[in-house]
């Protein structure tokens, strides 16, 4: 561009501009630029305002930059000053519904508190109907409870009388069970004694070994033997489960380890344990070795091993304990757990019947001993309640029911019976503090004590044609 009245060029990078005219071209082109900015700045704000005015909801922002957007607010204004009044139509419709409503819960708790008030009215009628009827019924509790009271003595002494008759019964019947199987104690030369049950000696449990060994020739009757030793100890042992287990019916308790009696096809009384007693009802019969313990179990005996089933203990030898240990060692061991199993049940009775002598292993051993206190030493018959007609009388008020003592006696405790139940805590009571409460230690000892003896036993008693 050149300057109309200094002929120069204006150059902005060389030359500066040294008059007005070149001064005020130089600064044509910038103005003009400024105008325009200031122009679309004008715009923008007024576009601005109408989005940002309340009630258009974003809408101004989708219309083109030449809109009206005067007219359109004013569209706006309209349009919202009717969605004004429609919500205030609303409103009060819905504000004369809410009083309309409003009006009708007040006519309900109106209905409410008569109602209510009503109920507070019967109640407070029925309070004092109540409250004369208890004053009613306290003046006359004297007269309503005197006959329950009396007849509650009456049944309290009869059901005392009833027990201590069945105490009796049960006592007297085991004595004479005893009786009828003949039970009795006699002295020997040494002067200690001997108890003998159906005729046939009661022997003691460490003594079985010798009990159990063939008698010599000057011992025999006409030169030969009528009943072996083994034979008649397995005989006392069968006499002496019957009698156990009859008494346990008689005194009704369940020993700990159950007594099977001879029966149809059971020839023999076996023993179970104790873990497997009362749990199966048809026990076969497993028989026991009779020749070696390779031939020792039968048919039945092979069974009950394979089904895994519990097998009973014999009380019964074929032959002499030490020959039984040297040629079958299992049915040695069954027999010698059937003895013990039969001592623990003697000693059982004696212990939770009032009996706590029996507390070692050598009292556990003496079967014939611990029978004769328990049947026949020990226990005296109670005293008689007394036949006092007056104690059973209606109109007695200061009678209260003879109690029984709980000291352990026999035939108190039972497991037939509600008071004194031996599965009751006080029935666990009596055995709680039991030495003798284990029976595999018994039987671990017994075993111990029988093989030490049979072992250190080094001589052999020889016949006269063995010399």
């Amino acid at each position: 561009v050149q300057c109309d009245l200094c002929a120069r060029t204006l150059d902005r990078g060389r030359r500066r501009p040294v008059c007005v005219s070149c001064i005020r071209a130089t600064l044509y082109e910038p103005r003009l630029q400024q105008a325009l900015e200031l122009l679309h700045r004008q715009d923008a704000h007024t576009r601005a305002e109408a989005i940002v005015r309340p009630g258009n909801d974003g809408v101004l922002a989708a219309l083109p930059p030449d809109a009206d957007f005067d007219a359109i607010t004013t569209g706006i204004h309209k349009f919202n000053n009717q969605l004004v009044r429609d919500e205030q139509t609303t409103t009060s419709v819905r504000t004369s519904q809410i009083v309309e409503k409003a009006r009708e819960l007040e006519e309900q708790m109106k209905g409410h508190r008569q109602y209510i008030l009503s109920c507070k009215q019967k109640l407070q009628d029925r309070r004092k109907t109540l409250a004369f009827q208890k004053q009613e019924f306290v003046r006359d509790q004297s007269t309503i409870l005197e006959p329950i009271q009396a007849a509650s003595k009456k049944a309290g002494h009869r059901l005392d009388r009833t027990r201590d008759k069945l105490i009796d019964a049960r006592l007297v019947l085991c004595r004479e069970a005893a009786s009828a199987c003949n039970f009795r104690r006699q002295k020997q030369v040494d002067g200690s004694s001997e108890y003998v049950l159906g005729g046939l000696s009661i022997p003691n449990l460490k003594d079985l070994h010798s009990k159990t060994q063939p008698v010599s020739k000057q011992d025999r009757h006409g030169g030969r033997t009528v009943v072996d030793p083994h034979e008649s100890v397995s005989e006392v042992f069968d006499s002496v489960a019957r009698l156990v287990s009859i008494c346990a019916h008689y005194l009704q308790v369940r020993p700990p380890a159950e007594i099977i009696l001879p029966h149809e096809n059971f020839p023999r009384a076996l023993v179970m344990p104790e873990r497997s007693s009362y749990k199966m009802r048809d026990v076969p019969y497993p028989g026991l070795s009779t020749s070696t313990s390779q031939n020792s179990s039968p048919s039945a005996s092979r069974t009950l091993e394979k089904d895994n089933q519990p097998r009973p203990r014999p009380l019964h030898l074929d032959r002499p304990l030490a020959q039984l240990m040297k040629e079958d060692l299992k049915s040695y061991g069954l027999f010698v757990e059937g003895v013990a199993l039969l001592a623990w049940d003697v000693a059982w009775l004696c212990r939770t019947q009032g009996l706590d002598s029996v507390d070692s292993f050598e009292d556990f051993c003496s079967i014939g001993r611990n029978l004769w206190h328990l049947l026949t030493m020990q226990h005296r018959k109670q005293p008689k309640p007394p036949s006092d007609r007056r104690l059973t009388a209606v109109s007695g008020k200061d009678e209260t029911p003879r109690t029984i003592d709980p000291t352990p006696r026999l035939g108190l405790y039972s497991h037939a019976s509600v008071r004194f139940n031996l599965s009751s805590a006080e029935g666990s009571d009596i055995l709680r503090d039991w030495r003798l409460s284990n029976p595999a230690r018994l039987i671990d000892k017994l075993k111990s004590i029988m093989l030490s003896e049979i072992s250190g036993a080094e001589w052999d008693l020889l016949e006269e044609a063995e010399w």
